[in-house]
């Protein structure tokens, strides 16, 4: 909020709330009521105080936090995309794989009880594989 910069920047350029009020021709009262988020500054004195603080007016109004919360939102979307990806990828590769030992195992009939054992286990782990990424990727589309 406004409040808390106004706060923020008469400390930091080492002025009183007295101090402050005298340079924009209010009361001290106005100053603590801005402060507070009591009241709102007019336009005029969001001017003078952002060179009072050589500071911008998005600053001192709180426009860049704003945008830095859309930017961390955007970097987490992006995060999150990147994740489906890679897990999607991770998912079909272990499917590909699967079918090719699947294709392997036609064309080789006398299979051996060990090559079996490891098609079933690398089965098992294909379609728990798959199952945790559509889990994963469901979970990131229904959040936003």
């Amino acid at each position: 909020m406004i409040g808390e910069t106004i706060k923020e920047n008469r400390i930091k350029t080492g002025l009183s709330q007295d101090d402050l009020a005298k340079l924009l021709a209010v009361s001290r009262t106005t100053i603590y009521k801005w402060e507070n988020n009591q009241q709102q500054p007019n336009t005029a004195n969001i001017i003078s105080m952002s060179s009072i603080f050589k500071c911008s007016i998005d600053e001192l109004i709180g426009f860049n936090l704003i945008i830095d919360n859309h930017e961390k939102d955007n970097k987490k979307a992006i995060k999150h995309f990147i994740i489906n990806v890679i897990v999607l990828f991770a998912a079909f590769v272990w499917f590909f794989l699967f079918c090719l030992m699947l294709i392997l195992d036609t064309i080789n009939q006398d299979a051996t009880l060990v090559s079996l054992n490891i098609y079933f286990i690398f089965e098992l782990l294909s379609i728990s594989v798959f199952i945790l990424c559509f889990i994963t990727f469901l979970y990131f589309a229904l959040r936003r």
